[in-house]
């Protein structure tokens, strides 16, 4: 809710509204017309008087926290109707002004200069209409309201307030009308379309409604008004309704005066209609009333009054350059800104994961410490399950492979581990003939197994082994593979049996030979059994003569048989 205060004082006659506005509401709380006084001398009063006058019948009232709204008398107000080239609506504002200052001496002496425009496009001649205030008027009614205590807040015309109230209260459909204000022995005569007042003229009359004389004048000037007042653009159009602003005897009186041989109908308006009265209303006939109650209606719908001369339309201010590279400069330095900001957010994040990570590594590489000595013994006894030889299983597969005792007797036998899992086995012996010889090395040679015997010779001594050999067998480690591998890789006629480690331990077996005691037919190994898995070696066979002996002999033997 705003509180609004409205004045328009002339040198005889002060009026004031006070109303209340919330929305479309407007309650009239009070109101009231001052008559001045003359002085004896019959001269105007000063601007002090006048707003002292004013300010002793304000006091009466509560005002507080109001809009004060002042109005201006049409002749205080130099007119112009205008028409200027195509232009814009920010372009306007420069061009009146040039226009107005060069047809007007007063106006280009500090006066104020505002306008209307007339609807057009713009790309086609504009019609204005301007209005000039001048620096002295401007300066009077200062004065005045510095006296009453009040500030200004809007500087406004008379006759355009009091169209628009009835606009707003009254729209008109279509055609045109003339609105007719009497205040004391003054006359506005406005006329208007459904949109806003295209012509008005104020008048003098020869006294106050109620003198003859006077509504003789009135009837003449609303007629005159009526022949040189058509509206725009076309003679033809003509007015199709006279209102006159007021209900009291005096307005009945009138407007039965002007019906008299006229075609225009004519109507009374009630300007308070669409008013709330407030609890300290008293109602008033004063003519002078009605623009106030405009200016009130303009004011609580928005604020917009088609000429104000305390903020006139006035062209756009030229750019300051500085400023605009002010702007400039500190959008470019927000900007700078909010990207130093993400580039420092985004390092900061890196710097805290980097952090992290450096963290999570030094765990790790306590971890790796604590347990490198364990890997070392896991990579150790990895390493000699893979690379050993199962000696058991190896002792009962040369046993299973060795010719019968009564063909060999071993004297030696010794079993040490190699490099890459392999071992040697050597050992040496006697047997009956030659031909045993290779008959070993054939049964023994196999993918696993690699045989070479670099000495056999014959001695004399014993009738029944009548041959030494020494022989040396290289032997692979069996590689871990699955059970169903291992059933189908198994030498025939040898069971299974799991491997023991033996490996790094040098077993050394010796036999004697006794020519003149046989050997025992189970002399040809240990009873352990297991299976003797595949690996690769090379065969290198020997040749050897004897009396029974093959093609192929160990070497040596020839040899032997001469020593």
């Amino acid at each position: 809710m705003q509180r609004l205060l409205a004045i328009d004082c002339s040198e005889r006659e002060l009026c004031f509204v006070i109303a209340t506005a919330a929305g479309d509401r407007i309650t009239v709380e009070s109101a009231e017309a001052v008559e001045l006084p003359r002085p004896a001398d019959n001269s105007v009063l000063s601007n002090e008087d006048v707003g002292k006058a004013l300010q002793g019948a304000l006091g009466k009232y509560k005002r507080s926290g109001a809009k004060v709204l002042v109005g201006v008398d049409r002749s205080a107000v130099e007119l112009f109707e205008l028409t200027l080239p195509p232009a814009s609506d920010a372009e306007l504002p420069e061009l009146v002004i040039n226009q107005v200052t060069s047809q007007s001496a007063g106006a280009a002496e500090g006066a104020v200069i505002d306008f209307v425009p007339h609807p057009g496009a713009v790309t086609e001649p504009r019609q204005i209409t301007a209005a000039a205030l001048a620096s002295q008027e401007l300066t009077r009614i200062n004065a005045v309201c510095s006296a009453a205590s009040v500030t200004p807040d809007r500087l406004l015309v008379r006759p355009y307030e009091t169209a628009s109230l009835f606009l707003k209260h009254n729209p008109l459909e279509s055609g045109f009308a003339l609105l007719v204000n009497v205040i004391n022995d003054d006359v506005d005569l406005i006329v208007v379309d459904s949109q806003r007042p295209l012509f008005f003229r104020s008048v003098r009359l020869p006294g106050k409604l109620g003198n003859e004389s006077a509504e003789t004048r009135l009837v003449h000037e609303i007629r005159r008004t009526l022949l040189v007042a058509p509206p725009e653009g076309s003679a033809a159009r003509t007015i199709d309704t006279i209102y006159l602003l007021g209900t009291s005897s005096d307005y009945e009186r009138v407007r039965e005066r002007v019906s008299q041989g006229a075609t225009t109908n004519v109507e009374l308006y009630d300007p308070l209609s669409g008013f709330l009265p407030g609890k300290d209303w008293k109602p008033l006939t004063s003519g002078r009333l009605v623009p106030l109650l405009g200016m009130l209606v303009n004011e609580a719908k928005g604020g917009t009054h088609a000429i104000d001369f305390l903020h006139p339309r006035r062209p756009p201010k030229a750019k300051n350059q500085l400023q605009r590279y002010a702007v400039l400069g500190t959008v470019v330095g927000l900007m700078l800104a909010v990207a130093g900001y993400y580039q420092w957010d985004l390092i900061a994040s890196a710097d805290a994961e980097n952090r992290r990570l450096q963290e999570e590594l030094s765990d790790l590489e306590k971890l790796v410490k604590k347990t490198a000595e364990k890997k070392k013994v896991i990579a150790a006894l990895d390493e000699w399950n893979t690379n050993s030889i199962v000696w058991l299983d190896e002792l009962r597969d040369l046993s299973s492979r060795f010719p019968s005792g009564q063909d060999i007797v071993l004297q030696r036998l010794t079993m040490s581990p190699a490099r890459g899992g392999k071992a040697n086995v050597a050992f040496q012996g006697l047997v009956r003939e030659p031909g045993v010889v290779t008959r070993m090395e054939a049964t023994l040679r196999d993918a696993r197994h690699e045989i070479q015997t670099p000495r056999v010779d014959e001695r004399v001594q014993d009738k029944s082994y009548t041959w030494n050999f020494e022989s040396l067998l290289s032997l692979s480690a069996v590689k871990p593979k699955s059970t169903a591998e291992s059933d189908d890789d198994a030498p025939k006629g040898t069971g299974k049996s799991s491997r023991k480690n033996g490996a790094g331990k040098k077993t050394e077996t010796r036999k004697s030979a006794n020519p003149k005691s046989p050997a025992p037919e189970s002399d040809g190994g240990a009873e352990t059994t297991g299976p003797a898995a595949p690996a690769e070696a090379t065969n290198n066979k020997k040749s050897a003569k004897g009396e029974n002996a093959p093609e192929t002999s160990p070497a040596g033997a020839s040899e032997g048989r001469k020593s």
